[in-house]
């Protein structure tokens, strides 16, 4: 009873999915893929939020990025998905993992280290961000993440090269952000997020006191 239904609607209503990367690289390309569209759009989707970035690798061949997606080397799952997408009258927006630059299960599925840091933050070490006592992956259970430090204007420049190189290079519809915030911080971690050297001299520059001299009550 809350809304009007009298009246003609702006926009279409979005009936949405999203395509994960464990869907993704079980493809191994456009030919795989197509059963995946076809039951969506008799379902009656209309837009696809399709995993692109994923613990720092893109799902696609990058010349912003240091490496594809191991799993997807060789062909290009997100130009494959667009042409799919807009063969059946859907939108296909690229669904990117902001700051969330590392996953211990992701890792685990490619045989690396469960402290691997990833390309990006292997190769720039200095965009970590880092909890109070130094650590880099927060606690949360499930799936423990290293995330990118917000607050390093390299950071942002990064990602906002890696985004203009999506919008640029493929017929997207749109862009949805992921883990556009820090770790989450509560009471069961004990973690504070923050104190990289970047975010201190940041912080003292603006209110004049190094923010690890600050006592948290």
């Amino acid at each position: 009873m809350s809304y009007p239904v009298n009246n003609h609607l702006a926009q279409p209503e979005i009936r949405a999915i999203w395509l994960d990367r464990g869907t993704i690289v079980k493809a191994k390309s456009k030919k795989d893929l197509e059963p995946l569209f076809d039951r969506m759009a008799v379902a009656g989707i209309n837009t696809v939020f399709f995993e692109t970035l994923n613990a720092s690798y893109p799902i696609y061949p990058s010349k912003v990025a240091p490496q594809q997606n191991p799993m997807t080397r060789g062909w290009d799952p997100l130009q494959a998905s667009i042409e799919l997408a807009h063969e059946r009258g859907m939108e296909l927006h690229a669904w990117l993992w902001a700051f969330a630059a590392a996953n211990q299960g992701h890792n685990t599925l490619l045989g690396q280290p469960k402290g691997y840091l990833g390309p990006v933050l292997t190769r720039n070490p200095n965009w970590v961000l880092k909890d109070k006592n130094g650590q880099v992956f927060n606690r949360t259970p499930g799936f423990k993440k290293a995330f990118f430090d917000p607050a390093n204007p390299q950071v942002r420049r990064y990602l906002l090269s890696l985004m203009d190189e999506i919008v640029t290079k493929y017929d997207v519809d749109g862009i949805q952000l992921d883990y556009i915030r820090y770790p989450f911080q509560d009471n069961t971690t004990k973690q504070q997020f923050g104190y990289t050297n970047v975010s201190r001299r940041l912080f003292k520059q603006r209110y004049g006191v190094d923010p690890a001299r600050i006592n948290r009550s």
